[in-house]
């Protein structure tokens, strides 16, 4: 799915409370389109004048999809809501639904007036649509009348419910390529789950009889102890036998590094977004920034790479409770390769990270090299290279 559509991120009956909730409160008409203009709700409060005529006649509906792509499209041009007069005399006002900077969706509000229509101009439009002129006329002294304040206060408002849509779907799209990137990681690391050894499993069922003897036992001191112990060493035991098992199968040569092409901007996005994740209350923000000069397209085992910028990301948030984490990619021409930088920089905090023989070991493997510079006062700072082939 290279080009996702709006209802492809946001199911319709979303979009449809969405629309709903915007007309109860303003009492004006709704409706969601996609990129093109074309409905993918139902109209919420549309007038007869509309619904029942206007987009009835096959050259009106055509009139009034063009009317509203438009008026997202306008909107998006120059950053601010837009209120326009459509084709039948109506004034509507649309805001697009954005993914990243591309349009999938429009949201238009309106078909009212500030003052009543000309009958003369409903006749003509009435001609030009193929529809009966005096039931037309009639239809069109029922449009909801607006000062020009409600309008515009409407109009902004839609403007800020289309941001949100925009963010939602933003925030779906990234979803779906996070589990197309796991699909194809098990995928292609079949071979990477292995079952726990005995020892691991004796030593686990060791712990929580520890734990279950302590909870018996009904000392409330003990209890905290215990579980504290069991949760803390229980933790530490999987992430250590988890590197255990990759460092012995690349070791021994069974696990190939799979080269493939991607981005870094989009790797950076991913792995950085899994770590936000599990701050939980930690005051921690992570800045990342990618030069110009670094290609878009990069061939290497993204995987691999976004294991090691995890680790080391997960060894900072581990360290400390607040702070900047700043991570800047830069690249540089050598020989035939590209040789990418990747600088991950604590501004005030002095880390001294937990064991990296497994990441040290994984970096040597794809030719790079992995260097850490702590300064008291300043902060510390993870230097990672490697060579990269550019696309």
């Amino acid at each position: 799915m290279d080009k996702p559509k709006l209802t492809d991120l946001i199911d319709v009956d979303t979009l449809q409370k969405i629309q709903d909730g915007f007309s109860e409160l303003t009492g004006m008409a709704a409706l969601i389109t996609d990129e093109e203009g074309v409905p993918v709700t139902t109209g919420s409060n549309f007038c007869d004048y509309c619904k029942k005529y206007t987009r009835m006649s096959e050259i009106g509906r055509i009139n009034c999809e063009e009317c509203d792509k438009q008026g997202a499209l306008v909107t998006l041009k120059e950053r601010r809501p837009f209120i326009y007069s459509c084709h039948a005399g109506l004034y509507d006002y649309a805001v697009p639904i954005l993914l990243g900077d591309r349009l999938i969706g429009g949201f238009a509000g309106g078909q009212v007036l500030t003052r009543p229509l000309d009958k003369d101009f409903v006749r003509r439009t009435a001609v030009s649509l193929g529809i009966d002129e005096e039931q037309y006329i009639e239809a069109a002294e029922d449009i909801l009348i607006k000062n020009k304040d409600e309008i515009h206060d409407a109009a902004k408002l839609l403007y800020y419910i289309g941001n949100v849509i925009s963010h939602m779907a933003y925030k779906s799209n990234e979803n779906l390529m996070k589990n197309r990137k796991l699909e194809r990681a098990a995928q292609s690391q079949t071979d990477f789950i292995t079952d726990m050894n005995a020892e691991f499993k004796n030593n686990m069922n060791i712990w929580m009889k520890n734990a279950k003897s302590a909870i018996e036992s009904g000392n409330a001191e003990i209890m905290e102890k215990t579980i504290n112990q069991l949760l803390t060493k229980g933790s530490e035991l999987v992430s250590d036998f988890s590197d255990t098992i990759e460092y012995a199968k690349l070791a021994d040569g069974k696990l190939e590094l799979n080269e493939t092409e991607y981005s870094m901007d989009n790797l950076l996005r991913f792995v950085c977004g899994n770590v936000e994740a599990s701050l939980e209350d930690k005051a921690i923000v992570i800045i990342r920034q990618v030069d110009d000069d670094v290609p878009r397209t990069l061939l290497g085992d993204e995987g691999r790479i976004g294991q090691i910028i995890s680790k080391l990301l997960m060894n900072v948030v581990k360290n400390t409770d607040e702070g900047v984490i700043d991570i800047h990619v830069s690249s540089k021409k050598v020989g035939y390769a590209t040789y990418i930088t990747i600088t991950i920089a604590v501004d005030g905090a002095e880390i001294m990270p937990d064991d990296l023989s497994m990441v040290s070991f994984l970096v040597k493997q794809m030719s790079g090299d992995i260097d850490i510079e702590c300064t008291k006062g300043q902060g510390t700072k993870f230097f990672l290279g490697l060579p990269q082939l550019a696309l």
